[in-house]
């Protein structure tokens, strides 16, 4: 495996797509908030400063206009971001117009059940079922159960028209709109070790003025929940993004002008803050080299961005695991073992597999408990609990594992067999049952799934580590959003550094997979007949497998999960 950074440019097919479909049902009168027309849509221009897309163009008020088409009209005015939301600032008082901030949140909203109903003389009144949230800098929160938001504005005559005067900051969009109009962009700070950027998820509306927004808010730093040391920043705190902003020339390099705190820095910083940039920015097509500017004159940044850092840990194409006995990489003829590694893994007779992201250790469950398997040496159990779930394996050796009964009990075995306790800071549910742990191939993250007394709950957690490296603490955990029909967690796995796998019981008998972003949205990937074990691979969703109850190891296709000919008695995790 290479440790070259991997960051691939987007591509705007599919939200271009999308936005052509979007914008052909905006013009059908097809919007949750409000329920009819008034909007177009074009294409933006060669010459406009964006990376392509559509921009639309909601109708701005009109002459003799009511409080209620007013305010109708303001919400439709949402879905055009352009010029600072000019056509919503339209339907506003000139006063009110330059402190309105549609940028603090976005409100996501079924649309399922929204009225509007009268307050006073010049007040009206959205109640509206809102399924998540936006903040200011872009974190999307799924709302577990969804809640009824009452807004509220007051109207005042200018000039002889009504327009609002006081209205809550931010936008209200349904989820298609939404997803027609903002896109996630992974901002990327460092692991303590350096050796992986690891991505924070934010969502802005795609927009000229986007590059800008993904360096303002990169500069503040990583979401709270990735704080505490779990990942680090290498820009010095306090820089900020200068007068002259971002500025992308023609030949793809973003211009990046910060304050002058980035001047004190080492060459190995400056590396680091560079490929910092990059990483985020490369997410717009146009963008494919970055240099840093402070008052318009070049950093010099000898070497230019840093190498030999991993943002997107790839592994081996062919699935992991265990048949007839033999431990391997599966093939059509057999199995491609890993040297005496497969012989000491073969001989625990293992129950689960995580192998080591160096191909030279593994963590494997046996009836006797976890043990650490090398080539050079004869495998030691380093947990002897009972009912132990599958262990994990970091990029520095540690081991993970943890009992069902407590899933609070999980311990960070070194190679040397020491068992070091990983204190959680958000404490468990009463009852509650680990199913399974998942270590992110960055080793920043945790993935536990859990049974509740309520119900499935999936978790994401930063490692907080001393300065030796050694997992000491849990961050405070995000919790996944699981839909109410699901049955409880077979398990899950990583399908990359912004997503992961969960696979779910159904009510009427088999399993359902759904791949969850972490500070994003939610997407089905099917239902495989049936499923005992899941793990990621490469090239997102469509590198997932299955392992079947019959031993079949499955794979998505076209018409869903297909048998891909392998079949193994254990499917192990590649990290």
């Amino acid at each position: 495996m290479s440790a070259t950074s991997r960051i691939a440019p987007r591509s705007r097919l599919a939200t271009a797509l999308a936005a052509a479909l979007a914008a052909l049902a905006l013009l059908a009168g097809c919007v949750s908030i409000p329920t009819s027309g008034g909007v177009t849509a074009h294409d933006r221009t060669a010459d406009s400063g964006d990376d392509g897309g559509f921009a639309f163009l909601p109708r701005g008020p009109q002459k003799g206009d009511t409080q209620e088409e007013i305010l109708r009209g303001f919400l439709r005015a949402g879905l055009g971001p352009d010029d600072r939301y000019g056509v919503a600032r339209s339907f506003l008082t000139t006063d009110f117009s330059s402190s309105w901030n549609p940028n603090a949140s976005v409100t996501i909203s079924d649309g399922s059940d929204d009225t509007i109903t009268r307050a006073g003389d010049d007040r009206l009144t959205l109640e509206t079922t809102v399924t998540a949230r936006v903040d200011a800098t872009g974190q999307y929160q799924p709302l577990a159960t969804s809640v009824t938001d009452a807004l509220g504005f007051r109207f005042v005559k200018e000039k002889g028209e009504w327009r609002i005067a006081e209205a809550p900051d931010g936008t209200v969009l349904s989820p298609g709109n939404f997803a027609t109009i903002f896109e996630a962009y992974p901002l990327y700070f460092f692991d303590p070790s350096g050796d992986f950027l690891v991505p924070d998820l934010r969502w802005f509306p795609t927009l000229p003025t986007t590059s800008e927004r993904i360096v303002r808010t990169l500069l503040q730093g990583p979401a709270s929940w990735l704080g505490s040391g779990a990942v680090i920043s290498a820009f010095p705190s306090g820089t900020q993004l200068g007068g002259s902003r971002v500025i992308v020339g023609d030949d793809g390099t973003a211009r990046v002008d910060v304050s002058d705190e980035v001047l004190g820095e080492s060459t190995v910083q400056k590396r680091r803050m560079l490929l910092q940039l990059l990483a985020s920015l490369r997410s717009l097509d146009n963008v494919t080299q970055a240099e840093m500017t402070v008052g318009d004159i070049v950093v010099d940044v000898p070497g230019g961005p840093a190498t030999g850092v991993d943002s997107d840990p790839q592994v081996d194409s062919s699935p992991l695991g265990v048949r007839d006995g033999a431990f391997g990489y599966l093939t059509s003829t057999g199995v491609r073992e890993l040297g005496a590694l497969s012989d000491r893994v073969a001989a625990l007779a293992p129950v689960a597999v995580a192998l080591d992201r160096d191909q030279t250790s593994a963590a494997v469950l046996t009836s006797g408990g976890v043990a650490r398997a090398v080539a050079s040496a004869t495998p030691g159990i380093v947990d002897g609990r009972r009912g132990l779930v599958a262990p994990g394996i970091d990029p520095l050796g540690f081991i993970w594992s943890a009992p069902s009964s407590d899933p609070g009990a999980i311990l960070a075995i070194d190679v040397n067999g020491v068992q070091h306790p990983v204190a959680l800071s958000t404490p468990m549910p009463a009852g509650a049952i680990l199913v399974d742990l998942e270590v992110a191939r960055d080793g920043a993250r945790v993935l536990l799934s859990l049974s509740t007394p309520t119900g499935p709950m999936v978790l994401v957690e930063a490692v907080q580590r001393d300065g030796d490296g050694v997992p000491v603490r849990l961050g405070a955990a995000v919790e996944l959003p699981m839909p109410t029909s699901a049955g409880g967690v077979v398990d899950a796995a990583w399908i990359d550094g912004t997503s992961v796998a969960v696979m779910t019981q159904r009510g009427g008998g088999g399993v359902q997979v759904r791949a969850v972003q972490i500070g994003g949205r939610s997407t089905d990937l099917g239902a495989p007949v049936s499923g005992v074990r899941i793990v990621g691979g490469n090239g997102g969703s469509g590198g997932v497998r299955v392992l079947s109850a019959e031993g079949q190891v499955l794979q998505r296709g076209g018409a869903g999960w297909q048998a891909t000919g392998l079949t193994a008695s254990v499917l192990a995790t590649q990290q």
